[in-house]
């Protein structure tokens, strides 16, 4: 009952180095990079839990220049627009606005004002011219004729200045229209470059922009594309640390694992050998029971015979000489070489050295020598086929 039990408890036990191992690859080896020479020299879970503590990211050399490209860039913007022409447009729109409807004064026409000095001086001439003729015809002596014929002629030339108002106003109000004109023209002109100007400017920032946009996103794809290289060692890493503390969590449970089917190989192969050594006795004291019942009946059927011829009597109770092998030592011999076939054809976890075996013959045969079973002589004789002795 102990040896099955022992046996039980083995089958609940499989020989570690029997499992097949699984080492399967982590994934961030695969994806090794420029960085699988850091990868490769990673061989335990420490290793890589100390590469990940002293990892940090760095900007690549292609990250700052893609970055100083983008500063040196910027640094080109252009100015904000100045307007070249708004002050001139703003000043000129003043005058235009100040300018208000058309509105004439004689008084202050300067083109009137010498029509008047001249015309003023054309009736006075006329006054004194009348005056001298209306004198010379009454010879010599004023009178109020000769007053009259002078006021006339001086009203008459007066009244001809006011014959020229129309021409002054009409000539007036062309001038106004010209200058009017003239300012709108100008105004015109310069809102035109005005536009040019800003729509020169529009250009101009419209290619900065777009510029702009290419090293922004160029620096930005350098640096996406160097930071995911980053992420991707650190996965790695990751992978690596978690693959070797799996493995050496494993090899840690397939040493305990070991450890207790060595514990449970160890008593079971105990319980057997004492399986066998009770056997052995157990065999070795029915050989002696059949080797005394054999004795026994020989004794009767010698004292049957005893009527017998002296010769006869004397062959038959002659005992066994060194040579020769009783019944009961045959049986020995018979028991100890069929345990010694079934020793030798034990495989697996079960097989027995040469040594082993040779052992267990010689406690069989001491146990049938100590049992009184055979002889020391029939035990060394029988022993020596297997190089044992008592």
């Amino acid at each position: 009952m102990a040896l099955k039990k022992d046996e039980e408890e083995l089958q609940l036990y499989t020989d570690p180095a029997a499992e097949p191992s699984e080492a399967a690859q982590p994934a961030g080896q695969a994806a090794a990079g420029g960085n699988s020479a850091l990868l490769n020299s990673i061989t335990s879970s420490a290793d890589a839990a100390a590469a990940l503590d002293q990892l940090r990211y760095e900007k690549s050399g292609a990250v700052l220049a893609a970055e100083q490209a983008l500063a040196d860039y910027t640094a080109q913007k252009p100015a904000a627009y100045e307007s070249s022409y708004q002050q001139k447009i703003d000043a000129l729109l003043d005058e235009i606005l100040a300018q208000g409807a058309f509105q004439y004064s004689f008084d202050a026409d300067p083109l009137y004002q010498q029509y008047k000095d001249q015309y003023a001086r054309s009736a006075q001439l006329a006054l004194q011219n009348s005056m001298a003729n209306a004198a010379a015809a009454t010879g010599g002596y004023g009178s109020s004729y000769a007053a009259s014929a002078g006021s006339q002629a001086y009203q008459e030339q007066i009244a001809a200045l006011n014959d020229v108002l129309p021409e002054l106003y009409d000539a007036a109000l062309t001038r106004w229209n010209t200058e009017s004109s003239a300012r709108r023209g100008r105004l015109e002109d310069l809102t035109a470059l005005e536009k040019n100007a800003q729509a020169a400017y529009a250009a101009q920032m419209d290619d900065y922009y777009t510029g702009l946009k290419a090293y922004t996103e160029a620096a930005e794809n350098a640096y996406s594309k160097d930071y995911e290289a980053y992420t991707d060692l650190r996965g790695s890493l990751v992978d690596l640390r978690d693959y070797y503390a799996a493995q050496e969590q494993q090899s840690i449970q397939n040493a305990q694992k070991q450890a207790e089917y060595e514990l449970a190989l160890k008593k079971y192969e105990e319980s057997v050998r004492q399986w066998e050594a009770e056997q052995a006795a157990a065999q070795a004291k029915l050989a002696w029971e059949q080797a005394q019942y054999q004795q026994q009946q020989a004794a009767k059927q010698a004292q049957a015979t005893q009527s017998s011829t002296a010769s006869s009597s004397g062959s038959s109770s002659q005992p066994a000489t060194s040579s020769t092998l009783s019944a009961a030592a045959v049986q020995v011999q018979q028991a100890l070489t069929q345990r010694a076939a079934a020793l030798a054809s034990r495989v697996g976890t079960k097989a027995l050295t040469a040594a082993q075996r040779t052992a267990q013959i010689a406690a069989m045969l001491r146990s049938y020598y100590q049992a009184g079973t055979i002889t020391k002589a029939e035990a060394n004789k029988i022993g020596a086929q297997w190089g044992v002795s008592v």
